[in-house]
């Protein structure tokens, strides 16, 4: 499957200098160009000279375990795309292999989650909104720094777990990162 993603890389880059990746994924049903609107993490990168990646889910969907669409019932190596990502913008541009970092809205959340979970020897933090951990098993090989949004009427993901891919209550994930930091 070819996978694609739109990158924004900052004006002022200078390739002698590294600088942070941030990889931003959308959620179930939307498009990479829907999360760059919808995040505003472009202006963001221009102003603080950062790159950004919003990859894009085939079937709009991110196999983030129990969560959701084709992404899922596919078993799709998502973390395996992002691995491979990773390595590709670092063999064309000058990132900082210590400030690499996860966010996603959603089902892009709850892959940032995962993410953190099995890629934690390249990513420095995660930051998912409104998508907690939707897999049982979380084996990170070091703490995970995590910064985490999730408003409480949120019937699709709903604060108390539940919901679309039966992801974990909130409380239950920030008690989870929290353990293991």
């Amino acid at each position: 499957v070819q996978r694609t993603a739109r990158l924004v890389i900052p004006q002022g880059y200078d390739a002698t200098q590294s600088v942070p990746l941030v990889l931003v994924f959308h959620g179930y049903t939307q498009t990479a160009e829907a999360i760059e609107n919808i995040s505003e993490m472009t202006p963001l990168a221009e102003q603080h000279g950062f790159v950004v990646a919003y990859p894009q889910g085939p079937g709009n969907s991110w196999n983030a375990g129990k969560c959701c669409g084709s992404g899922s019932s596919q078993q799709r190596p998502d973390i395996q795309f992002v691995s491979d990502l990773i390595d590709a913008l670092s063999s064309e541009l000058c990132i900082d292999p210590k400030r690499i970092y996860a966010a996603g809205f959603s089902n892009g959340g709850m892959l940032s989650n995962r993410i953190g979970c099995e890629l934690s020897d390249r990513i420095a933090a995660i930051g998912p909104v409104a998508g907690p951990r939707a897999i049982d098993a979380c084996s990170p090989t070091r703490p995970m720094p995590v910064f985490e949004l999730h408003g409480t009427s949120d019937f699709v993901v709903p604060y108390n777990g539940g919901g679309l891919g039966g992801a974990i209550s909130v409380q239950a994930n920030v008690d989870y990162w929290k353990k293991i930091g």
